[in-house]
């Protein structure tokens, strides 16, 4: 209903009889204040300022994300300092932390007796990738040097039948008299072995270490 209609079906009203003079006019100011009303519209809102204790939450809530932004930081260069992003080589961070927890473990430090022609070897098994260390000494008969070699489990089984195989380029060695290396290894069984190739008369007489994540790394 409009503003004119509302005002004029109060007047017939009046005019009828159905409102006496006092009512029209309560009910004519009431109508009038709704027409106004509609007329101005809402009042502009006015920023308030916001209270004391909303205030002191965002504060709060700062001062929290200070020291969350800084361990954030230093996860980022964590990542960036063994995974390869500030340089090349790098180690995945879950290793490297490993290495430095885990503690030496020797799987040998004694000599080996090995004939004329022949070969001696040590198989491990490790559950994921792990520095070792492979070190083996000439102690007797060795003046002419011996070979050493890291070869997986099924590549060992070509090298006792004297047949070809494949080996690890980074933990080989042919006619020393001393090989020592610390490399990392890969998750699998592997054999480290020694082969008396130059002395065909006598057997030799070698030092042989293995320890797996080594203390000197």
């Amino acid at each position: 209903m409009s503003s004119a209609d509302e005002l004029e079906r109060l007047a017939r009203l009046h005019q009828d009889g159905f409102l006496s003079e006092e009512e029209f006019r309560v009910a004519k100011t009431e109508a009038l204040g709704r027409i106004r009303d509609r007329n101005t519209g809402p009042m502009a809102l006015v920023p308030q300022a916001k209270p004391l204790e909303t205030r002191t939450k965002q504060k709060t809530r700062w001062g929290c994300m200070v020291p969350m932004l800084a361990l954030l930081g230093g996860a980022v260069w964590f990542l960036a300092e063994f995974s390869g992003l500030s340089g090349v080589g790098r180690k995945a961070p879950v290793d490297a932390l490993a290495d430095r927890i885990r503690q030496p473990q020797v799987m040998a430090d004694e000599d080996w007796v090995i004939s004329a022609g022949g070969s001696r070897w040590l198989e491990i098994s490790l559950p994921n990738s792990r520095p070792v260390l492979f070190e083996v000494t000439g102690k007797k008969h060795s003046g002419k040097g011996f070979a050493v070699y890291r070869v997986s489990s099924e590549e060992l089984k070509n090298l006792k039948n004297r047949k070809q195989f494949r080996h690890d380029p980074s933990f080989h060695g042919e006619k020393v008299t001393r090989f020592r290396n610390l490399g990392r290894v890969p998750a699998g069984s592997s054999a480290f072995v020694v082969v008396n190739t130059e002395n065909i008369l006598d057997p030799i007489v070698v030092r042989v270490r293995v320890v797996v994540d080594p203390a000197e790394r």
